[in-house]
C-alpha cells in the first residue's frame, strides 16, 4: 500500500492489460439521491446520511457510520442490486477494474488504531478470494477527505471455479476490538467502480472449467451448462464447431447443434454437457474445444473432469424419496408441495414446491414420525446407527420460466432430536442464481451420525429432515416453482445388508386365485422377512409396513407366494429384508 498525501492507491495491473480498452461504469454511489444504490447490510453499525463535515461542503450529502453498541465486529453497507452484472465487453480474466471511495475521519472519531474502513468486492457474490482495500484513521489525515483506490485484473473464475460474471460490493467497517464507543466513527462518499472492456468484437467470454465433482459409478447422466456469451459490441460471434477430445471423451457428450452457431452481440447460447461414468472409476476427463471467429480466441478450450466413486451403500431412511408411488406417500401435504409427473429426473414422478408470496421461509417434510409422540417429519435413528457414515442427496430443478429469484436459496436441514439449534446438520445454502436452468442439480452432504444431540448427553433418537426454500427478501409474488426428486438419506449399516443384492423379480398375479408371487435372490441359510404395505408408511402407521412371513433360504433364488392378496387391495408394495 502506497500513501501519497491524501491518496491511497493499490495497483496490480500488467501494463499490456490496458491497451486498446475503454472504461465502463459498473456501479456508483454519491448519496446525493438518498443512497438508493446501497442498503445497510447488517445491524452491527448505524449507517445514516449526513451533510459534508468539511466547511467547504463540496461533497454534499455523504454516508456516516457509528460503530458503537458492541453487537459484533463487522458492519457493512451492500450494493443494490446485491449482484451487479457485468455489461457487454467486460471480460473476466482480461478486463481490469478500478474501485475508488472517499473516506473522512473527523476529530473526535470513535475509531481507534486498528479499526478499519474500506470496501470488499465479492466476485459472483462468493465470500472467498475477495478483492478488498482498507484504511485506518492513523494512515490518513483527520478532517480531510482522502481517496482510496484499488485496481486489479478481474479474476477469471470465482472461488467455486465458475466464470466471473458479476460482483457484490460491500462498504465495510471493521471495529477490530469490538469495543467502539457510541458516536460518529467515519464518513464515506463517492464509491465508484469501473472496468475496462475488451477490444475484441466479436468476443467469446472465457468459460469456466467444468468440474462434475464426485459422481457415483453408473450414476449418470449428470449435466452442466456452459454459457457461450458474445460480449462484443457490434459483430456476431460465430461458433463453427464444438468438439470433445481427451482420455474419457466417450463418457461425456454435448448435444447435436446446428453449426455454425450465430450469437449476436450481448447475447448468449447455452451449451449443455452430459456425463455418465458408466462402469469407470477414478478421475475422468475430457476437453471441449470451440472453434470461433473471435480473433484472440479462435480455439477456446475448456477442461472437463469428474471423480467416479463407488456408490455409497446403506439403508435408505427417506420414504418414497423418488416419488415412484405416483403420489406424495410419505410426504407432508401442506398445500405448497405437490406430486408432478411433468418434470422428473427419472421414473414417473417428482415433487414440486410452490413459493408463497410475502413469506421468506418455506419447507417440505416427511409425514412419518420416528416414534409415538415425536415430531412429525422425523427419521428414526437407532443405536446401531450411532457413529455410522451417512450420505444425503437430493436433486433440484430450476425452471427458466416461473422459477424463484436469483438471490433465493435452497438447502437441506437435519435437526438432531428435532432441536433447532447447535448441532444441526445442513447443506450449504445454494443460491438459486448459481444453478443452471432447466436441468437437474444435485445437492449432497456426507457425515457421521452423532451418538447424542448437541448437549453431548441426550442419545440421538431421531433427525427431523427439512427441505428448506428461502425467498430471501420475501419479494416473490407467489407461485414460483422448484422441483425435487431422488431424495435420499442413507446410513451405512453393513450388518443389515445381505451378501446378495435383494431385487424382487418375476412378480406375477394369478387372476384366478388372486395369489401374488415373486422371486428374490438369497444366501442359503439366511432368514428373510417378507413385508408389504399400501402406503409405504412405517410399521404401525395406517397402511404401513407389515411383516407377513419369515423365510429361511434353501435356494439361491427363493420364491414366495402371498395367497389371495390381490383380492384384499388394488395396490400393494412388497419388500424383502435379511434378518440379522
Amino acid at each position: 500500500m502506497k500513501k501519497i498525501s491524501s491518496l491511497i492507491t493499490v495497483c496490480l495491473l500488467p501494463a499490456s492489460s490496458l491497451q486498446g480498452q475503454t472504461d465502463v461504469l459498473l456501479h456508483s454511489e454519491d448519496f446525493e439521491t438518498g443512497g438508493t444504490n446501497f442498503t445497510p447490510g447488517n445491524a452491527n453499525i448505524t449507517f445514516a446520511l449526513a451533510s459534508d463535515p468539511d466547511p467547504s461542503g463540496t461533497q454534499g450529502t455523504v454516508g456516516s457510520a457509528d460503530l458503537g453498541g458492541g453487537l459484533a465486529r463487522w458492519g457493512s453497507v451492500r450494493s443494490i442490486p446485491l449482484l451487479v452484472p457485468f455489461p457487454p465487453g467486460v471480460e473476466a480474466g482480461t478486463s481490469t477494474f478500478t474501485a475508488t471511495m472517499r473516506v473522512h475521519y473527523p476529530t473526535g472519531t470513535t475509531s481507534v488504531p486498528g479499526d478499519r474502513t474500506g470496501f470488499i468486492l465479492r466476485w459472483n457474490g462468493v465470500n472467498n478470494q475477495n478483492s478488498n482495500l482498507y484504511v485506518t484513521s492513523d494512515e490518513i489525515p483527520l478532517d480531510t477527505w482522502s481517496e482510496i483506490s484499488l485496481s486489479e485484473v478481474i479474476p477469471a473464475v470465482d472461488a467455486n471455479g465458475n466464470a466471473v460474471t458479476s460482483v457484490s460490493i460491500v462498504l465495510s467497517f471493521d471495529d477490530g476490538g469490538n469495543d467502539a464507543a457510541d458516536g460518529l466513527a467515519v464518513y464515506v462518499d463517492d464509491f465508484r467502480i469501473t472496468a475496462t472492456t475488451s477490444a475484441d468484437d466479436p468476443n467469446l467470454l472465457p468459460t469456466s472449467a467444468i468440474n462434475f465433482g464426485n459422481v457415483d459409478q453408473n450414476g449418470g447422466p449428470h449435466t452442466r451448462d456452459i454459457n457461450l456469451t458474445n460480449s462484443g459490441l457490434s459483430n456476431d460471434l460465430i461458433i463453427d464447431s464444438a468438439e470433445l477430445s481427451g482420455t474419457n471423451l466417450n463418457l461425456f457428450s454435448i448435444p447435436d447443434l446446428p453449426f455454425p452457431l450465430v450469437i449476436p452481440p450481448g447475447e448468449s447460447q447455452v451449451l449443455r454437457v452430459s456425463h455418465d461414468p458408466e462402469t469407470e472409476l477414478g478421475p475422468l476427463s475430457a476437453v471441449l474445444t470451440l472453434v470461433t471467429n473471435d480473433q484472440s480466441s479462435p480455439n477456446m478450450v475448456t477442461l472437463i473432469n469428474s471423480e467416479s466413486v463407488v456408490p455409497f451403500e446403506g439403508v435408505e431412511l427417506v420414504m418414497n424419496g423418488d416419488f415412484e408411488t405416483g403420489n406424495l406417500d410419505g410426504w407432508r401435504d401442506n398445500a405448497r408441495f405437490d406430486f408432478t409427473d411433468t418434470i422428473t429426473r427419472r421414473g414417473i414422478g417428482a415433487g414440486v414446491f410452490n413459493f408463497q408470496g410475502g413469506n421468506q421461509w418455506g419447507d417440505v417434510r416427511q409425514s412419518s414420525t420416528a416414534a409415538p409422540g415425536e415430531e412429525t417429519g422425523s427419521i428414526a435413528i437407532t443405536p446401531e446407527m450411532h457413529g455410522r457414515p451417512f450420505q444425503y442427496s437430493a436433486w433440484y430443478y430450476r425452471p427458466s420460466v416461473g422459477g424463484p429469484g436469483e438471490d433465493d436459496t435452497i438447502s437441506g436441514i437435519f435437526r438432531l432430536n428435532s432441536v433447532n439449534g447447535p448441532g444441526t446438520l445442513s447443506t450449504p445454502q445454494v443460491r438459486i442464481g448459481d444453478m443452471p436452468t432447466d436441468t437437474w442439480v444435485r445437492v449432497s452432504l456426507d457425515g457421521v451420525i452423532p451418538a447424542t444431540e448437541a448437549d453431548g448427553i441426550t442419545p440421538l433418537r431421531q433427525i427431523t429432515a427439512i427441505w428448506s426454500f428461502r425467498d430471501l427478501n420475501a419479494d416473490l409474488p407467489g407461485g414460483e416453482l422448484m422441483f425435487l426428486d431422488d431424495v435420499s438419506f442413507r446410513v451405512n449399516l453393513p450388518s443389515l445388508v445381505p451378501t446378495t443384492d435383494l431385487v424382487i423379480s418375476n412378480l406375477v398375479i394369478d387372476r384366478t386365485t388372486d395369489d401374488v408371487s415373486f422371486n428374490f435372490p438369497a444366501t442359503i441359510g439366511t432368514e428373510y422377512t417378507i413385508e408389504r404395505s399400501v402406503t409405504l408408511l412405517p410399521d404401525g402407521e395406517p397402511g404401513g409396513w407389515l411383516a407377513i412371513s419369515d423365510v429361511v433360504a434353501d435356494e439361491t433364488m427363493e420364491s414366495f407366494t402371498d395367497p389371495a392378496a390381490a383380492a384384499a387391495s388394488p395396490l400393494f408394495f412388497y419388500r424383502v429384508r435379511a434378518v440379522e
